[in-house]
């Protein structure tokens, strides 16, 4: 019978031994491959001892620190990361990714993630980790090239990306929104399979959605063989696809990969958000100008509702409701013969609406900069106070004058401006200027919980963006209550989106879930299915019936979320005992039923 020896190795030797393994001369760099199991039973940091706490621009938390040196240390490097939503787990695997590569273990990582989210997470893993990933696929680049690849998990598991991917040795491979590997016959789940890894981090605040068997998935990823079977894991921890049982010894297994922090255990509460929907109101002139632009759209939907063009069409409709300066400059553009064939028809009707629009720039900058200003001189904020944003520039460089010509000092941040200006407003912000005029530039990557006030003088079409905005100010290291004001132009698409959509996802009352896995199930996204119904609806009453079907698919969506989180606490967080499971959400026979949105054809 095998019998297992241990062997007292002293602390100096395993650190010589170490710094051997690593050093571009033993085996030409790679000797740390012999002895992966010995070098990482040696190389175990303690949480006052991670290398990356120097290495990092930002501090750590200390639950952040606790996980990074359990990840490390015992588990080393194959982890569900599950704390709570909200808890940093980002800025957590970026962490982990610094340390390992600062101890000489990993040197080449795959990063993948959610679409929606490769934009934030490039920008996080730069400012927050200081680690410069390469986005694939990218012209000039391939999976084999670089050292650090972000990609989208969307576009990772179709072909030939797979199987270029499988190709390659990876030292690291991470996928956040890891939930979506919960089927083991998913595209998804065998290119993480297939891959050639040494460390594995699966990041999701739900690892169990429908039932126990996506966590047995999992975990098999992470460590083949440690539940056994499929058909042992169901004999001795399941009575049924959403009840546990044998809980303690379940929880002990999974302790052996499962670095988990609720909110309460770290000791972190957010202050509250206080949410205000202010009725902004058109004057005639605007409200006539929107009107025309929306019927002279609707007559040409079908051609509309394509490409670049449907893009463009979105965007006049929502500069409509953001500011006269905005629509006058798109309007200037698309009147002008050069913009293209796909707006010919529409020139003349465009070019009808040009002078009206200008009318409006000239005499104002719209009822929502007013408002803003209002707000401002009655309440006299102090420096670094407010953040108001808007998803587009012109409306941004537009406020600025009009707030200065009223005695109010205003910061402006949008993404054509260089670092060192951006860099410069904030600074002017947060010293001198009551607020800070951003697009949403400013809600990418930028903390600034400094800040109490947060103004949103447009609401996008997809919730996600409205999230971080708020985002922004409402975190981690706010002390302060934040209040958030929408500001809405009644009877146009920001009133039905309101009333229709955010408020059916419960947005604006505290942190919200997986907002991208809710609203993932809409076919074509959720952006493009509103401008389809903008454009394809031929009245109100039609736009507003076919925008309420989006919005009861999102509250089940939504519901469905919940109860996941619920099952999810059951297993990992519940007292023992295995109790089943009353989640709330649309339920079949065996549990949730999946369903996703198509397009309006």
């Amino acid at each position: 019978m095998a019998r297992t020896v241990c062997i007292e190795v002293p602390q100096g030797w395993q650190q010589r031994l170490i710094e051997w393994a690593n050093s571009p001369s033993a085996f030409g760099g790679q000797a740390f491959l012999l002895w992966p199991g010995l070098l990482e039973a040696f190389d175990r940091p303690e949480e006052g001892r991670l290398l990356c706490l120097d290495a990092l621009p930002v501090r750590l938390y200390p639950h952040q620190r606790r996980a990074v040196a359990r990840a490390v240390g015992p588990l080393a490097g194959r982890v569900l990361l599950a704390d709570e939503v909200g808890m940093g787990k980002t800025i957590e695997a970026g962490a982990i990714l610094k340390e390992l590569m600062l101890r000489g273990r990993v040197r080449r990582a795959l990063l993948l993630v959610p679409a929606a989210l490769v934009r934030q997470w490039h920008l996080e893993l730069a400012r927050r980790c200081d680690i410069r990933a390469c986005l694939h696929p990218s012209p000039g680049h391939g999976w084999d090239r670089d050292e650090v690849v972000l990609a989208s998990l969307e576009t990772a598991r179709i072909e030939p990306h797979a199987s270029a991917i499988a190709r390659c040795r990876w030292d690291l491979v991470a996928v956040d929104e890891a939930h979506r590997l919960k089927n083991s016959h998913s595209a998804a789940f065998r290119l993480v399979a297939r891959a050639s890894k040494r460390a594995l981090l699966l990041l999701t605040a739900t690892p169990v959605h429908n039932d126990l068997d996506e966590l047995y998935n999992l975990v098999t990823l992470l460590r083949p063989g440690h539940f056994g079977t499929p058909r042992g894991f169901r004999r001795e921890f399941t009575e049924g696809p959403r009840t546990p049982r044998n809980v303690v010894r379940l929880r002990r297994l999974l302790s052996e990969v499962l670095v988990r922090t609720r909110r309460h255990e770290a000791g972190i509460r957010l202050p509250p958000r206080h949410v205000t929907n202010v009725v902004v109101p058109f004057d005639e002139a605007g409200q006539d100008l929107y009107q025309n632009l929306l019927k002279l759209l609707r007559a040409h939907g079908e051609p509309l509702r394509r490409g670049r063009t449907a893009l463009l069409a979105a965007v006049l409709l929502r500069e409509a409701t953001s500011s006269p300066a905005g629509v006058a400059c798109t309007l200037r553009r698309l009147a002008d013969p050069e913009s293209g064939e796909a707006w010919h028809a529409l020139r003349p009707g465009l070019a009808d609406l040009l002078p009206a629009a200008e009318r409006l720039e000239a005499h104002h900058p719209g009822p929502k900069i007013r408002w803003l200003a209002a707000y401002l001189e009655q309440n006299a904020p102090p420096a670094g106070s407010v953040v108001a944003f808007t998803q587009f520039a012109t409306t941004a460089r537009s406020a600025v004058p009009y707030l200065e010509a009223a005695g109010i000092r205003a910061a402006l941040y949008c993404g054509s401006q260089g670092a060192r200006e951006r860099a410069r407003e904030l600074a002017r912000f947060r010293r001198e200027c009551p607020v800070l005029i951003s697009t949403d530039a400013g809600s990418e990557g930028q903390n600034l919980q400094f800040a109490s006030c947060v103004v949103n003088l447009d609401l996008p079409w997809n919730p996600m963006r409205v999230e971080q905005r708020i985002g922004r100010v409402h975190r981690l290291g706010q002390t302060r209550a934040v209040f958030v004001f929408n500001l809405v132009v009644p009877g146009t698409i920001e009133e039905y989106l309101l009333s229709l959509i955010y408020e059916k996802l419960g947005m604006f009352r505290d942190v919200v879930g997986d907002l991208d896995e809710v609203v993932a199930g809409v076919s074509g996204g959720l952006e493009g299915r509103i401008r389809d119904i903008v454009l394809a609806s031929p009245n109100d009453e039609e736009m507003r019936h076919r925008l309420a079907e989006v919005g009861g698919f999102l509250e089940r969506q939504w519901r469905r979320w919940l109860a996941a989180r619920q099952l999810t606490e059951a297993v990992l967080d519940g007292p023992p005992g295995g109790a089943g499971v009353a989640a709330g959400g649309a339920q079949g026979p065996e549990g949730p039923v999946e369903e996703r949105l198509a397009g309006s054809g």
